[in-house]
């Protein structure tokens, strides 16, 4: 039994109502119609054409992301550019697009920052960055470890958890941690909040005069990237999403094509 993708949308809208995002963010409804019936959807950090193109080939009516194909104003819709020719692409086979991104970042329970919190095992959690007076909208968290370790222990503990194959760090290996901030995707911003109120801030995208001023600061930085630090939402939303179609019989899938965009050598 198909699913309409206004129902999809609402449950998500549950744990990430779009009144949470960020004023100069896009979230919602990208492509397509809310009333599109769907017996298969797809799960995606990106939407790129690669990601469409696999949505046609594997059957799906909807795909429901991270980021917003659509970020900046539209001036134009040329289809010999990439994103005019996947927007075509997603109009051509009736393919509607929802995301869910700084929402879903700050979402206290399912959102980003609390799955990674989860996964590490983050105690005593507090906001790293209170968005305006409600309590509960936080981009980024705090917190504590259970207990003290190293920090190259915690390392080793962020690559397994996070399925991490190569990171950064600035800091001593042998250095004891325990107090830690979390700021899922681009946050190399971070370190001048995270600086004085914690002993480790992981993130990713951060440049190096901010992991400079992080090392000057005595702030340990581990850098696992934006895709691995956002990568395990994901998952989560498939596991969420199930749970409640339990009564219907769409079916979700995991891109397989959207990947980490930096290869290493």
């Amino acid at each position: 039994m198909s699913i309409h993708a206004q129902t999809l949308i609402a449950w998500l809208e549950e744990i990430a109502p779009r009144r949470w995002a960020e004023d100069w963010d896009n979230v919602g409804l990208q492509v397509g119609t809310l009333d599109r019936r769907v017996d298969k959807v797809m799960l995606s950090l990106d939407v790129t054409e690669s990601v469409v193109e696999e949505a046609i080939a594997t059957g799906c009516q909807m795909i429901i992301a991270h980021h917003p194909p659509i970020f900046r104003p539209l001036r134009s819709l040329r289809t010999d550019l990439a994103q005019g020719r996947m927007l075509a692409l997603l109009i051509k086979h009736d393919i509607t697009v929802y995301a869910a991104h700084t929402n879903l970042d700050m979402a206290p329970t399912g959102g980003v920052n609390a799955v990674l919190a989860d996964l590490l095992g983050l105690q005593n959690r507090e906001p790293l960055n209170l968005v305006g007076t409600d309590p509960e909208r936080s981009l980024g968290l705090k917190g504590s470890l259970p207990e003290r370790i190293s920090l190259a222990s915690l390392i080793e503990r962020v690559k397994e958890d996070l399925h991490v194959p190569r990171l950064r760090f600035v800091g001593d290996g042998a250095a004891t941690v325990k107090k830690l901030a979390i700021y899922s995707g681009s946050g190399g911003e971070q370190v001048y909040r995270a600086a004085g109120r914690v002993d480790v801030l992981i993130t990713g995208d951060v440049s190096y005069h901010q992991a400079l001023d992080a090392q000057s600061f005595g702030l340990c930085v581990i850098d696992a990237g934006h895709y691995w630090t956002e990568w395990p939402i994901i998952p989560t939303l498939r596991d969420y999403l199930a749970a409640k179609m339990q009564r219907h019989k769409a079916e979700l899938i995991i891109s397989r094509t959207n990947k980490d965009v930096w290869s290493w050598i």
